[in-house]
């Protein structure tokens, strides 16, 4: 296979279905396929959408990306061949590649959790939640944010969680200190151009552990440690879940109570791909950071036997 970019092009033009382009800026109105192979025409497959990530599985299986897939060949096939009379649409090298988005940066003016005083609100704050603000800070590079820049200005007085996959900063998220109705305040922000469907916060330490457990948030990651990863948020893309077959082959998908259903989508996800799983249902009004490390993993092994998984 000839790793190589290219993109969808009627004579050298790059074009796309515009029902996956509404309200997107020209730099991501391509669909670009990676690793383009050189065995015929058979590299559909090898799809992938930077803005939204449309093709991947539906998570409440009301498509797959196949389907999407399928209905893009359609309009390519037809209505863009119409608009395009005479020029044949093909699957090769683009002289007009979207423009690579910038590397991440941190949203303003941020400082290590451990140059904070001790009578500051955020270490207040983490220390009410259990946790030690010079481990956060040491560990996980957790900092908090004085002053959001002018594309992040929700991040302001918020924790910064920073993302890393593979030893790269890929990017962050703030959390919010304290409680809010969190209908009108996000307790997560991240920062735009954070594609938070390609990460797996905690990736680098667990990998190498006999089995992951999939949590939803980083605060669960940083109760449970090594071997936990959290898919921030609570149902697992595409992405997340080709990371977590290329490194695991069995899981404990721990989310939150009010999350089983999407769970169960996980579960079925981690199925089509052969993982073998232990889905953990923790007691109403608890997560895996606040219910306790002992207590976690007693429900987690009575759940690896009940449901005849060896971990």
């Amino acid at each position: 296979m000839a790793v190589r970019a290219a993109a969808v092009t009627t004579g050298g033009r790059p074009i796309v279905s515009p029902a996956h382009t509404a309200g997107a800026s020209a730099s991501w109105g391509y669909v670009t396929f990676w690793g383009v192979g050189e065995d015929g025409d058979n590299r559909w497959q090898l799809i992938r959408c930077y803005k939204s990530d449309c093709f991947s599985d539906d998570p409440h299986r009301r498509w797959t990306g196949w389907d999407r897939i399928r209905q893009l060949r359609s309009e390519l096939y037809t209505q863009t061949m119409l608009a395009h009379t005479r020029g044949a649409i093909v699957l090769s090298a683009s002289q007009q590649l979207p423009t690579p988005p910038p590397p991440p940066t941190l949203p303003g003016q941020c400082v290590p959790l451990a140059a904070l005083t001790d009578g500051h609100p955020a270490v207040a704050y983490v220390r009410s939640r259990g946790f030690n603000h010079l481990q956060l800070s040491e560990r996980y590079g957790v900092g908090y944010c004085l002053q959001g820049d002018s594309a992040n200005r929700l991040a302001t007085g918020r924790l910064i969680i920073p993302v890393m996959q593979r030893a790269q900063f890929v990017g962050w998220q703030g959390r919010y200190i304290g409680a809010a109705d969190w209908k009108t305040v996000p307790k997560y922000w991240t920062g735009r151009g954070g594609h938070k469907s390609q990460w797996l916060y905690g990736l680098d330490d667990a990998i190498g552990m006999p089995f992951v457990i999939i949590v939803e948030g980083a605060t669960s990651v940083w109760r449970l440690g090594s071997g936990a990863v959290a898919l921030l948020g609570k149902s697992a893309s595409h992405w997340q879940i080709e990371l977590i077959e290329k490194h695991w082959r069995k899981a404990i998908i721990a989310l939150d109570p009010d999350a089983w259903s999407a769970a169960l989508d996980v579960r079925d996800l981690l199925a089509r791909r052969r993982i073998g799983t232990v889905l953990l249902r923790l007691p109403d009004g608890t997560d895996p950071d606040s219910v306790g490390v002992d207590l976690f993993w007693q429900l987690a092994v009575e759940a690896a036997v009940s449901q005849s998984v060896e971990l």
